[in-house]
């Protein structure tokens, strides 16, 4: 594949490494992902994965958790201090609220556990490719620089209503295609909101199923399911005086987005085994 190739923009420029140190998890899983016309290739352990890379750098690492030596999530780490553009997706036999959030903390583009559904791969793997995509054909970097240089007349429009919108105390919705920039016009809001001086704390709602979200958003008491044995502070609460950026929220169901659209309006929560709402 030339090096220009990569850049026509259709899933066929994409490369994706398999991970896992079961064979036929391997073999499945790549022959899933070349259906979609991806190349495809696998590695038995995160250190035969790296050495890949090394050598030809991927744009898509899909990788089990728990294997032998080096594990999944310490796989992750090396890639993003080295190919930060590589996306990586996660797959556990052994999942838990806890552990989905700390991979989508440090960088995972998603979070799947075992046993996954095809469908869920092509949708995963082709959500990712389209991103990717979309990024360099707009040639915006995967963590974008702090500020917005605006010289086109339409984003100088886009800034317009960045600063008309921004001392307000209402929810604001960004709405453009992948690549096009949605997280910097949320930075700049915040940066210019009445809440600059908190964080601005992002999620990827696509990253995560509705149980998830819910756990990782409104936060849960100890007790409230197997395996809460303690108070877990969602994301809401710990962006108290700051800015929450939902992204990707039309992945959310449709159950789900009327529970959030109740939060905006009421700003009111109901941790998960709480019998109280709380602001």
């Amino acid at each position: 594949m030339s090096a220009n190739s990569r850049y026509s923009g259709t899933l066929q420029d994409l490369r994706v490494l398999v991970v896992d140190d079961e064979p036929d998890i391997c073999k499945g899983l790549t022959m899933l992902i070349k259906s979609l016309g991806c190349e495809a290739d696998a590695a038995r352990s995160a250190e035969i994965a790296l050495a890949r890379i090394e050598r030809e750098p991927v744009d898509i690492v899909v990788s089990d958790i728990k294997m032998g030596g080096m594990s999944g999530v310490q796989l992750m780490d090396e890639i993003k201090k080295r190919w930060h553009d590589t996306s990586v997706v996660l797959l556990t036999g052994f999942g838990t609220i806890e552990l989905a959030v700390e991979c989508i903390h440090k960088g995972a583009a998603h979070f799947l556990t075992k046993p996954f559904d095809n469908e869920e791969i092509i949708r995963t793997v082709t959500r990712l490719g389209e991103d990717i995509l979309a990024r360099r054909r707009s040639n915006t970097p995967l963590e974008p620089a702090d500020g917005i240089i605006a010289v086109d007349p339409q984003m100088r429009e886009v800034l317009e209503v960045v600063n008309k919108v921004a001392p307000s105390n209402i929810p604001v919705l960004i709405e453009g295609e992948s690549g096009t920039g949605k997280e910097l016009v949320a930075r700049a809001i915040h940066r210019r909101s009445l809440y600059h001086d908190g964080e601005l704390v992002p999620l990827n709602c696509a990253a995560l199923p509705d149980s998830l979200l819910e756990s990782e958003l409104f936060g849960y008491r100890r007790g409230a399911f197997t395996g809460a044995d303690r108070h877990h502070t969602g994301i809401f609460q710990r962006a108290d005086n700051g800015t929450v950026f939902l992204d990707e929220v039309s992945s959310m169901s449709q159950v789900f987005q009327g529970k959030l659209l109740r939060v905006l309006q009421e700003h009111r929560i109901r941790p998960l085994g709480s019998e109280a709402e709380e602001t």
